[in-house]
């Protein structure tokens, strides 16, 4: 009888280890996929200036899609008629409650503030973005 309780009682701490270990998995599930929001970036509503030579902007195109498709071509979502810009050029979408821009392999290479993207980046208000020749502004 001894060691039928002594064995009941390991039992017992058993699983009162195993209901801790995924109580703590969940909360670490939970947070860890829980981002910081950026500042003006609480709706999925973006805003492109598209600037002229003189960095000033001549048009403004509004979106209110989560994935916005970049480039020259007929399937884009914003067309940039000119040569330094490629077909699909990049992609700019909405995912936890953030704005991302993704370079699709274009020929000319996607700039954020003047750095060449290698990597999925987050954008913030003001963000200057270059496609090629092409320079547009973000407002969030």
């Amino acid at each position: 009888m001894g060691v039928f309780l002594l064995f009941l009682r390991f039992f017992e701490a058993f699983l009162l280890y195993v209901f801790l270990i995924v109580i703590f998995y969940y909360l670490w599930k939970f947070f860890s996929q829980s981002t910081p929001k950026q500042l003006g970036s609480t709706n999925s509503i973006i805003t492109f200036g598209i600037l002229d030579s003189e960095a000033k902007i001549h048009h403004l195109k509004e979106f209110k899609i989560e994935t916005i498709k970049i480039g020259r071509g007929s399937q884009c979502d914003l067309i940039l008629n000119d040569p330094s810009v490629s077909g699909r050029h990049a992609t700019i979408s909405y995912t936890d409650e953030q704005w991302w821009i993704e370079d699709e392999g274009s020929r000319n290479g996607t700039y954020l503030n003047n750095n060449k993207l290698t990597n999925p980046t987050i954008l913030v208000n003001e963000d200057m973005i270059r496609f090629g020749d092409e320079r547009i502004k973000i407002i969030l």
